[in-house]
């Protein structure tokens, strides 16, 4: 695969990231619909954008949800332009919305700052992908 077929690869993935953090703000805006589906969103908006920038740099990515994991692979040159800041809450809310059980449902509040998390997560891998002239393919 060449380098080019890579770069549209993880346009793709950027694409993907960028669709679910849309469909978490529709989401959002709807007070009928359970919060847990915009948590799922964001965290998967963050894995395909952290997946993106892996596919960009090293060509490959590890199969994992765990963000911090995904995160450990980049670069150490990206070390510092990720936030990491709600990584761990991201990826703790994946498994939390998917499943019942015990955990408690989540709410409104956890759901927007999940959805924040993952909007600068996606604005920081859209911001390298832009650096090197590459745009979320649409």
């Amino acid at each position: 695969m060449s380098a080019g077929d890579e770069a549209q690869i993880a346009s793709r993935w950027l694409s993907y990231a960028q669709e679910d953090l849309q469909v978490a703000d529709r989401l959002l805006a709807q007070d009928d619909l359970a919060p847990r589906y915009a948590c799922w969103l964001s965290q998967q908006a963050a894995e395909k954008a952290l997946k993106a920038l892996l596919l960009l740099e090293t060509g490959t990515y590890k199969q994992t949800h765990d963000l911090h994991d995904l995160a450990d692979l980049l670069p150490e040159a990206l070390d510092g332009r990720i936030p990491r800041s709600g990584l761990s809450l991201l990826t703790q809310l994946y498994i939390e919305s998917r499943y019942p059980g015990r955990y408690a449902e989540a709410t409104a509040e956890a759901a927007a700052t999940a959805r924040a998390a993952a909007r600068a997560v996606y604005d920081a891998v859209s911001g390298e992908f832009r650096h090197r002239g590459i745009a979320a393919e649409t």
